[in-house]
């Protein structure tokens, strides 16, 4: 029984000592702190026409870029969280894209902050978006890769918005 102890204390040990000499970067998320900051960027947001009808109808796709030592790929950004913040009705509304990285939304009218965020991923927020009565819109971003903290990238909209206002 004595010898079974002193074998198991051993093996233990042994794997302890093999645990001990991995790197860090195996155990917990600090494999994050080498990855190069991506900005994320609106790749298309525009207006493509006005339906007769008190709501707006928003719909994109959020693809999600990512650097390797391989080089940077773009792949769908599976269950992204997409929300609307309604600055006048203080309400907010999310949603989650699908598997092809697509959303879709129905709204009123307003003033709304547009942002998406996922996990190791810039949140992208676009400010002041000024959906009018019947507004069809159409938006797609892509959203880099973040560094060691958490980062964002941010847009702010004139009244009468554009792609090329917010480049």
């Amino acid at each position: 029984m004595k010898n079974k102890f002193y074998l198991l204390i051993i093996l233990f040990s042994t794997l302890l000592w093999a645990c001990a000499q991995k790197p860090v970067y195996t155990c917990g998320n600090s494999y994050l702190a080498n990855r190069p900051k991506i900005e994320s960027k609106v790749l298309k947001l525009e207006r493509i026409g006005i339906a007769d009808t008190n709501v707006v109808f928003i719909s994109g796709k959020i693809l999600g870029k990512d650097s390797t030592s391989a080089g940077a790929t773009i792949d769908t950004l599976i269950y992204a969280k997409v929300y609307l913040v309604d600055k006048v009705r203080a309400k907010t509304i999310a949603k989650a894209t699908d598997l092809n990285g697509e959303f879709d939304f129905t709204v009123p009218s307003g003033l709304y902050d547009f942002q998406v965020q996922h996990i190791a991923y810039n949140t992208l927020i676009i400010r002041d978006m000024h959906l009018g009565t019947g507004d069809i819109v159409k938006l797609e971003a892509v959203l880099g890769q973040s560094g060691t903290s958490v980062d964002s990238t941010e847009y702010k909209l004139p009244n009468k918005w554009s792609l090329e206002a917010i480049k």
